[in-house]
């Protein structure tokens, strides 16, 4: 792969780093206005949500021009919004059981994508550890989102596992940020 290449993917996963800021800020204004009654608010927080999300995928997209790989996370993480829409829509029959687990299958292998391939470009720019840390990543979300499937029914150890998810996503956000800054090199 050469250079262009490269900072093609750095500049792709940059755009996937600011969008799930945005993404996360404004998902926690909409949480927080829509607790405190204001709808209209809370609707300009989904707004910017789905924007910064829609930038996450721009910047798959962008670098999926430089690896396939990246085009495969996002057809995964588009099909994965399907399957969540339709299983919100479903409510809780047994079709949203279905489609909830192929959501949670979607989204690991997605982000497996995203780490695995980001990974094997950093150990070829000499980045060993930073490209062993990107297997770490994508276990430790499959075991989050693992837990917290099988464990769905409990709201109280589901909320702690959603802060661990938390945890996990915040560090990936912080991979996403070195990695794309060494591959821009």
């Amino acid at each position: 792969m050469g250079e262009h290449e490269y900072r093609l993917v750095g500049k792709g996963l940059r755009l996937v780093y600011r969008g799930e800021i945005i993404r996360i800020a404004f998902s926690l204004m909409m949480f927080l206005l829509e607790t405190f009654y204001l709808p209209l608010l809370g609707f300009l927080g989904a707004l910017g949500a789905a924007v910064g999300g829609l930038m996450a995928l721009e910047g798959l997209n962008k670098a999926g021009d430089a690896h396939e790989n990246y085009r495969a996370a996002l057809t995964l993480l588009l099909t994965e919004r399907v399957f969540a829409i339709v299983s919100y829509v479903a409510g809780t029959s047994p079709v949203a059981t279905v489609l909830t687990l192929l959501n949670s299958l979607f989204y690991v292998l997605a982000i497996y994508f995203i780490c695995q391939t980001s990974g094997m470009l950093l150990w070829e720019k000499g980045e060993e550890k930073l490209a062993r840390r990107a297997g770490e990543l994508w276990k430790v979300t499959l075991l989050c989102r693992t837990a917290e499937t099988a464990l769905f029914a409990h709201e109280g150890l589901t909320f702690v596992l959603s802060l661990v998810s938390l945890v996990v996503l915040f560090l990936r956000l912080g991979f996403y940020m070195k990695a794309c800054r060494v591959l821009m090199e």
